[in-house]
């Protein structure tokens, strides 16, 4: 039997031990801790794989006031495949770019959002928290492998060389969850995290702000249709269209400001004067946030996982907190399909860290770049930076990385997989499923490794002649990237992309191949 090598927790119960041993039991493939957006849609993404799942959350319903409320094509291509796109997109609002101004709100910079996008889905939205979150505990809640515990807080963890344990009170009392695999997603404060003895790295921003939600009661034609950055050093702030009727501001305190002085409704209005008049709003919220960049150090000790803002955390001025953590559990879901139906070796399971971390680190310090453009108080090193960003000295706009070469990622890989639009309105994804796609331009295009692909299961094997009404944009692409073949895995990343299939299948093969499953056994590698 495999021991849970390289973990720190001990065999005994960390955290506030449950009650003394009559805990009502449950076990399923995967417990989530923490029914946020990110612990939510990873519920869902397993069970609608099949995956059976608890979810559990210490509150009995969302928060009842908006944090998120950003969401780009990526993460809407993760609601596509949970099947609440259609659904959800109607009441979202969509975001045309996002500008940087200077005191006198001349642009200084445009990252522009009304392109079409890879993903073939608005490349910029922004939706009301608590109406998406409770569609999404919904989703999860009524799929048929999915138990939704709310109300229901973790308390304790342990581990040992076959399976996890979360202890738990509810309103009936105490629960312990088993399984194979936990995640938590229980947010900046993680207590999974704590528990697990995980540090986090400081990518260097702690700046106070005032974040204040308003609900316009009177037409208001001075506010911005799109976002907008104001690099005052006066006062840095932003402006951002949310769902109608609704807008939010974020101001930076200035030293000596304190939380309560800002907090204030006399104040709040005289700083928000400058866009809208006190009589045309409604302040639904206010609340003083200290923004960090920060990642942690490990995403996994043994069987336990941490995703979203128990990984990683970055000030909102690019809309990617909740963003990445949508990638988390869309990378992680997968992975956690392929171990738990014996496709896989546990050891893809490693390739969760490996994979995201680099690409949100990369995020966020391009974030926090961002911040300490925007967050310049010095009014001369501000019309240096003005001047600079006028004259176009400042590079491109912000982009989202590649995934690097790794166990599941070859040299032609990395890159998120394109779904082109369709004249019937089907979309690609649809089409393929929650599997990996294996894409030729002929069958010439495959050779004898194709047979490996189509004896593993949940895999689609085509070609350009059957992808239907796709096949012109995959064939474009295919065409922009000089291949004949592609393989797409089920989080829609390139695993590789050449003009042989053998060299990506032997990447692949060497990954997923289990050598010796043990019945009953999940094998678990160094944390």
């Amino acid at each position: 039997m495999d021991t849970v090598e390289g973990s720190e927790l001990p065999r005994s119960v960390v955290g506030s031990a449950a009650g003394g041993g009559s805990d009502a039991s449950v076990q399923v493939d995967v417990v989530v801790v923490g029914l946020g957006p990110v612990g939510s849609v990873l519920a869902g993404l397993l069970g609608r794989r099949g995956i059976r799942v608890a979810a559990i959350d210490k509150d009995p319903d969302v928060f009842a006031l908006p944090r998120a409320a950003h969401i780009d094509h990526q993460g809407l291509r993760t609601l596509q495949e949970l099947g609440l796109l259609d659904d959800l997109l109607p009441g979202m609002r969509r975001n045309p770019g996002l500008d940087f101004v200077n005191s006198a709100r001349r642009i200084l910079m445009r990252v522009p959002a009304d392109r079409p996008s890879r993903s073939g889905l608005p490349t910029s939205m922004y939706f009301y928290q608590p109406h998406f979150d409770r569609r999404l505990r919904r989703l999860a809640d009524e799929l048929p492998d999915v138990q939704v515990h709310l109300g229901t807080e973790a308390v304790a963890i342990e581990q040992d060389d076959t399976r996890a344990v979360v202890h738990a009170r509810g309103p009936a009392g105490d629960i312990r969850f088993e399984a194979p695999w936990v995640v938590g997603c229980d947010g900046a404060r993680s207590p999974v995290r704590e528990w697990l003895g995980i540090s986090l790295d400081d990518l260097d921003f702690d700046e106070q702000w005032l974040v204040v939600d308003v609900r316009l009661t009177a037409p208001e034609t001075s506010l911005p249709p799109n976002a907008v950055h104001v690099c005052d050093p006066g006062r840095p702030h932003t402006v951002i269209p949310m769902p109608e009727p609704r807008y939010r501001f974020e101001l930076m305190l200035l030293p000596g400001e304190t939380a309560e002085q800002m907090q204030d409704t006399d104040q709040i209005r005289r700083l928000i004067k400058p866009w809208v008049s006190a009589e045309s709003v409604e302040i639904e919220r206010s609340a003083v946030y200290e923004f960090h960049g920060l990642s942690a150090r490990e995403w996994r000790r043994g069987r336990f996982f941490i995703a979203g803002d128990a990984a990683h955390q970055m000030p909102p001025f690019l809309g990617q907190g909740m963003c990445s953590g949508l990638r988390d559990a869309a990378n992680l879901a997968w992975k956690l399909d392929e171990v738990i139906r014996g496709r896989a070796p546990a050891a893809i399971l490693d390739t969760y860290f490996s994979e995201r971390e680099p690409h949100v680190r990369k995020i966020i310090e391009d974030v926090v770049d961002f911040g300490k453009i925007i967050c310049t108080l010095d009014p001369e090193e501000a019309e240096e930076r003005d001047r600079r960003m006028l004259a176009g000295e400042t590079g491109a706009p912000f982009g989202l990385p590649r995934l690097k070469e790794g166990p599941l990622v070859t040299g032609g890989g990395g890159a998120l997989a394109i779904q082109p639009p369709g004249r019937s309105g089907e979309r690609l994804d649809d089409v393929v499923g929650p599997r990996f796609l294996v894409v030729g331009r002929d069958e010439n295009a495959f050779d004898s490794s194709v047979n490996w692909w189509r004896s593993r299961g949940s895999v689609l094997v085509t070609t350009l002649a059957e992808i239907g009404e796709h096949r012109a944009g995959v064939e474009s692409s295919m065409d922009r990237l000089g291949v004949d073949v592609m393989v797409v895995r089920p989080d829609r990343y390139l695993l590789g992309a050449g003009n042989r299939l053998a060299p990506i299948t032997e990447v692949a093969r060497r990954a997923l191949t289990v050598i010796s499953p043990a019945r009953g056994d999940v094998a678990v590698p160094s944390a």
